[in-house]
């Protein structure tokens, strides 16, 4: 287990973070210089915290009352750098060899992990003669070979391109099953956190939030921060009209809830914009509303709607996904219905 509880103060906020992790790959997930890199840092060893404590496995790595700051080749920790950190001189043999700290056959111990990793072809290359992905092959070989207790992955797959990463993504995951367990993964694409994390846990402005499943915060975001980074685009300031009805003071439109969300007086809520249906004849049904078609955002896959509410003082226009709505195409300036489903109203808690 990896409990972290530390604090530092940087340039434009304080450091402040505060979670556990074991046996499951947790990510940090924040807007850039929220401190999720300065986090793996200190929990590395190569940055040091005002106060707090780092423990590992019930081996204390860092604890400012007890002035324990241990370096970080003591801490048991791989640490996955975004440039791969490879010595340029050296091969792909040497690169691993220089940080094996065992007592090993070494030759044996290279073959084995270059044999798994596909690259055994690569082991007399030099960085410069071999690919972006292989590159970090050879940096994760140099870590799993050292058998670190934990795994902290900064950006891993920034430098790759789509189908590359989509590869090395799916290889990297099954080793740090069979090999590691434990990983911490810093990422500022959302698919990516989505796909390799069991947890996550949000920074907002250094702040750590609660840790969450994964699949539940995306579906589920409770705050700000966490509704912003999983991909929510509406917004808005809500009154509350009834125990299941509430006005959306940035649309000008009265919505119902699903009968078992508490409302406060006052509050904020996020609409999902997906699952929202775009017709362009009235539905009939509840949650719906006349629009036109302000702007369009064509992409491969599906298209993005912006559509201004008719008849409202509305401050804000909608911005709906077209997945649900594949057998209709709409223009800019088209008169058409949206249906809001109960279920893609979220209420927005206070940031923690």
């Amino acid at each position: 287990m990896l409990i972290v509880d530390i604090k530092k103060k940087l340039d434009k906020f304080e450091l402040d973070v505060n979670f556990e992790t074991e046996n499951e790959v947790i990510g940090l997930l924040g807007m850039s210089g929220s401190g999720k890199s300065m986090t793996l840092k200190c929990i590395a060893g190569i940055e040091r915290p005002d106060s707090g404590r780092i423990v590992l496995n019930d081996k204390v790595l860092y604890d400012s009352s007890k002035r324990i700051n241990l370096p970080p080749q003591e801490r048991g920790i791989g640490y996955l750098f975004q440039d791969y950190a490879l010595f340029p001189n050296m091969t792909v043999y040497q690169n691993i060899a220089v940080g094996i700290h065992k007592s090993v056959n070494k030759s044996e111990v290279i073959e084995n992990i270059l044999l798994e990793m596909g690259i055994l072809d690569k082991v007399n290359h030099y960085p410069h003669q071999i690919s972006g992905g292989e590159k970090q092959r050879v940096a994760l070989a140099r870590i799993v070979v050292n058998e670190p207790e934990i795994l902290l992955l900064d950006e891993p797959f920034s430098a790759l391109d789509e189908f590359l990463s989509w590869k090395i993504e799916m290889d990297m995951m099954e080793t740090i099953e069979k090999h590691i367990k434990n990983a911490i993964l810093v990422s500022h694409d959302k698919e990516e956190v989505y796909r390799m994390t069991d947890t996550v846990c949000v920074l907002d402005n250094g702040k750590s939030q609660s840790k969450r499943d994964t699949k539940e915060l995306f579906s589920n975001p409770n705050t700000y921060a966490s509704a912003i980074l999983s991909g929510l685009k509406n917004f808005s300031e809500y009154r509350k009209v009834s125990d299941d009805t509430i006005f959306l003071e940035d649309f000008g439109i009265s919505i119902d809830l699903p009968r078992d969300v508490f409302i406060n007086e006052i509050g904020t809520v996020g609409i999902k914009h997906d699952n929202i249906r775009i017709s362009d004849e009235d539905l009939g049904s509840m949650n719906v509303y006349k629009g036109s078609i302000k702007r369009v955002a064509e992409g491969i896959e599906n298209s993005i709607y912006i559509i201004d509410i008719i008849g409202t003082e509305s401050k804000k226009s909608f911005v709906i996904d077209s997945k649900e709505n594949l057998d209709m195409e709409f223009n800019i300036g088209d008169m058409v219905y949206l249906e809001i489903p109960k279920s893609n109203i979220i209420i927005i808690e206070s940031d923690e």
